[in-house]
Formats: structure tokens, C-alpha cells, sequence
């Protein structure tokens, strides 16, 4: 299952992510994500799937990395 998940393709720069994918992509773990998420609604808001999965649009990822270097950086 591994093997499979690391050959995969890139993402384009706006292709919509998983919370995995997301996390991931920041190096940070998704319940940071899902904690940012409900402190700033709305900074990050990512889109819910009738099954109830996260997807991450481009605008969620800036404003991700934006608040991870204010959380990290700046304290």
C-alpha cells in the first residue's frame, strides 16, 4: 500500500487536497489542520464531501502556510 501511495502523480498547484495530502504538504500533523480550522473559520475553510472528508482548495493552503509561519515564527 505504501509502495502504491509514494509513486503517485504531483498535484497541480490548484487541485483540491485530502487533509493527508494537505498536512503533508506543510509538514505538520492533520489534527493541527483540523485545531486551525476552528480558530480561524475564516481564514480556512475547506470544502466537505457528502462522506464528510476535508478537501483543501489553494486558498485553504495559503492561508494555511500563512498562519503556520505566524504560529511558528512570530509565536
Amino acid at each position: 500500500l505504501m509502495a502504491a501511495a509514494k509513486k503517485r502523480v504531483e498535484k497541480s498547484a490548484n487541485a483540491f487536497r485530502s487533509i493527508g495530502e494537505a498536512a503533508g504538504e506543510l509538514g505538520l500533523e492533520t489534527h493541527v489542520l483540523r485545531y486551525w480550522e476552528s480558530k480561524f473559520p475564516k481564514a480556512v475553510r475547506p470544502v466537505k464531501r457528502p462522506d464528510g472528508r476535508r478537501m483543501y482548495r489553494p486558498q485553504d493552503l495559503t492561508s494555511l502556510r500563512a498562519i503556520q509561519i505566524l504560529v511558528h515564527e512570530h509565536g
